[in-house]
């Protein structure tokens, strides 16, 4: 976190979520935090599935040093990912802990507490994520009034999403589909609260797709 800079971004808040792929199923999962250091190219347990060996400090880049003033002095909040979820779940599976809903509560909680929506004035926060995490943003846009409780009142939001386009089609060399991903997703952490009511509405015998931007994202009712 890093609050605001200068007057012009006192009421401006960049929220962003963190990337790093997904697991979808214990073989997944497993192979995600196999045996041996932590390997980026492979994600295992390290820096995508905790925060032991994360870094404590990092540079602001991309969003977060835009050359509009407003942006570049906003209060500017990452969470990192460590939950191998995409931020969907709430569950424990296999031994492990998948837990992206629960973090993202708790980090806009804490984005509360630090400022947002103080008396007195009115905030707009910019709430997305970047790939891993811009999936988890678009499940979550619409429901993040009711996630900041009475701050919502003060609070206009607006989502930015950075590669959330998940497509349902067969994918080249016998890969896992990104359909079959999401499917498993939702059986293996019994998920939740995260596939929105219009949504299942237009998808009632295939919530699933909900989870793929391909069907979400035109869904979606936050600008």
């Amino acid at each position: 976190f890093r609050p605001a800079t200068a007057a012009v971004g006192q009421s401006q808040w960049t929220f962003m979520l963190g990337s790093g792929g997904m697991c979808y199923d214990q073989q997944s999962c497993s192979r995600r935090c196999g045996a041996g250091s932590f390997d980026v190219r492979v994600g295992r347990c390290g820096l995508l599935n905790g925060t032991r060996t994360r870094p404590r400090n990092g540079t602001w880049a991309g969003i977060f040093s835009s050359s509009d003033p407003e942006l570049r002095h906003a209060n500017l909040l990452f969470v990192p990912y460590c939950s191998s979820d995409a931020w969907w779940a709430n569950a424990s599976r296999w031994g492990m802990e998948f837990r992206g809903s629960a973090i993202l509560q708790a980090a806009l909680d804490e984005a509360v507490a630090r400022g947002l929506s103080r008396a007195g004035r009115n905030d707009t926060l910019l709430f997305g994520g970047f790939s891993a995490g811009s999936r988890g943003a678009m499940v979550h846009l619409d429901s993040v009034p009711a996630m900041l409780g009475d701050a919502a009142a003060r609070v206009d939001v607006l989502g930015v999403l950075d590669s959330p386009l998940w497509l349902d089609q067969v994918p080249l060399g016998g890969a896992v589909s990104r359909a079959e991903v999401v499917q498993a997703a939702e059986q293996s952490w019994s998920l939740e609260g995260v596939f929105g009511e219009g949504c299942v509405h237009a998808y009632p015998a295939a919530r699933w797709k909900c989870l793929l931007g391909q069907y979400r994202l035109q869904q979606l009712r936050s600008p």
